[in-house]
Parts: C-alpha cells; sequence; structure tokens
C-alpha cells in the first residue's frame, strides 16, 4: 500500500485506550520466505529457523 502524504490517517480509542505501531521502509528486492511469524530469504534459512523454533533456541516467554 502506498500513502502518499496528502492522505490523512485517523485513530479513535474506546475508553480502554489504544496502541500503533507503524513501520516504513525502502523496498530491499531481495526474494522472501514466509511460513507462520517467521520471514527468510531461502528455503534453507526457513528449515534452520524452524528446527531452531523447536528445539527450544529461541527462548522462553513466562
Amino acid at each position: 500500500m502506498v500513502i502518499d502524504s496528502a492522505e490523512l490517517l485517523q485513530l479513535q480509542a474506546d475508553e480502554n485506550g489504544a496502541g500503533l505501531l507503524m513501520l516504513a521502509g525502502n523496498k530491499i528486492n531481495e526474494e522472501i520466505v514466509h511460513r507462520g511469524p517467521f520471514v527468510m530469504n531461502t528455503q534453507a534459512q526457513m528449515q534452520q529457523t524452524i528446527r531452531d523454533y523447536q528445539a527450544g533456541k529461541f527462548g522462553k516467554i513466562n
């Protein structure tokens, strides 16, 4: 999606408030491979990432 500088984004929160994270950057013209929450550049990297995740190498959230 391309948003030019003339467009306006309006947000409205309910009584509980709201949060927004907006990121932007230049296109890097590289291939991507995605599976679930993971995004890598090659199938080999993706397979290694999934093995690392399954082996518990990403740590744990308490």
